[in-house]
């Protein structure tokens, strides 16, 4: 799977968070992002499926906190 946080990651490094915080937070949402995954390949749907629904569940990074 990409790196789906990365521009986000850029984005709080950029506006001053810390390093520690960054990693913590992106670390946090992959985890939240496999959850989602898991729970849409349960239901039957495809890896690359599952991930788009995953993806789109969690929202994307520009409504993210911190933007």
């Amino acid at each position: 799977m990409p790196k789906p946080f990365h521009q986000l990651r850029e984005r709080l490094l950029r506006a001053g968070v810390a390093p520690r915080h960054v990693r913590r937070y992106l670390t946090e949402l992959d985890e939240h992002l496999a959850d989602l995954m898991a729970e849409e390949e349960a239901a039957g749907r495809s890896r690359a499926d599952a991930e788009t629904a995953a993806i789109l569940r969690l929202g994307t990074w520009t409504i993210l906190p911190g933007q």
